[in-house]
């Protein structure tokens, strides 16, 4: 039943649910149909026995032949159709029904069975999205933090780097002054050769001039008061050898602590670039195990 209400059509449903539903433009037949219930309706709605009539014996249909698949009637199932497989058109009816109602269950079942499925890939498609989109979540902070390790990598490599080339010009300049010192050390033992020379020589001509002093007022007496003057200035003449001898001296006692300290130093500074060098190795193997690992 169509009716009119708030300019809209309203239809009560037929089948006695009493559900009243908005027609839209082009009528019923725009409406959904439910096909479980329009089998019922169509099975219901074939015609029943009472109406069909034998056209050979004009007898009333009651039975169905199983072999010729038929409608007879009681005449055709002792005449025409006799010794046939027949059963009464009620039972028939009944199994065919059955059959037809088994039918639509199953299919039903099938439906729903298929809707558990597929709910069920929904299900397993919705938790792979969300794991996928949590891994990728992950995976990005991930990255971040290894681009972050690399850039901290970077940096540790270019100090390590600045501190090899400050412990290289370290130990150049280390050792261009020790070779240096070595060379002026070198100087200075020539130096002292040459001085030990001339002392040795100017303590002969000394040792010769102190004699010819000695025997020089006795040779003549005159210059007696010319030797005694000269005499005061014997210790003018000996400061030259004085400030040689200190020199020399001073050379024995430090020259050889010096140079044992410049060569104790080297030797430090060698073990220490060694021993930082070994340290930075480890840092640099360490950083890129933990970079591996993430």
């Amino acid at each position: 039943m169509v009716e009119a209400q708030n300019n809209r059509s309203l239809i009560t449903c037929p089948l006695r649910c009493d559900q009243r539903t908005i027609l839209r433009e082009g009528g019923i037949f725009t409406l959904p149909l439910d096909r479980f219930k329009m089998s019922i309706i169509e099975t219901l709605s074939e015609p029943t026995v009472d109406e069909n009539i034998c056209a050979t014996h004009d007898e009333r249909i009651k039975h169905f032949c199983r072999d010729c698949n038929e409608l007879i009637c009681s005449e055709c199932v002792l005449d025409s159709h006799l010794g046939h497989k027949s059963s009464k058109l009620e039972k028939t009816l009944a199994e065919d029904l059955g059959v037809k109602l088994k039918k639509i269950l199953e299919s039903v079942s099938d439906e729903e069975a298929a809707n558990r499925m597929l709910e069920g890939v929904i299900a397993r498609k919705t938790t792979n999205v969300l794991r996928k989109s949590k891994l990728e979540e992950e995976g990005a902070i991930l990255e971040e933090k290894l681009e972050a390790i690399n850039d901290e990598l970077e940096n540790v490599e270019n100090e390590l780097e600045r501190d090899e080339n400050l412990t290289d010009t370290i130990s150049t300049n280390l050792k261009e002054f020790v070779r240096s010192s070595e060379k002026a050390l070198k100087d200075l033992e020539e130096d002292r050769l040459k001085v030990d020379q001339f002392v040795g020589k100017y303590c002969n001509a000394l040792k010769s001039y102190q004699m010819f002093e000695e025997f020089q007022p006795i040779l003549n007496p005159k210059s007696r008061s010319r030797g005694l003057a000269k005499s005061q200035n014997k210790f003018i003449y000996a400061v030259p050898i004085l400030v040689l001898l200190l020199s020399i001296l001073i050379y024995y006692l430090f020259g050889k602590r010096i140079q044992s300290f410049f060569n104790d130093e080297t030797e430090d500074i060698e073990e220490s670039r060694e021993e930082i060098k070994e340290e930075l190795s480890f840092l640099r193997a360490r950083v890129h195990k933990l970079a591996e690992n993430l």
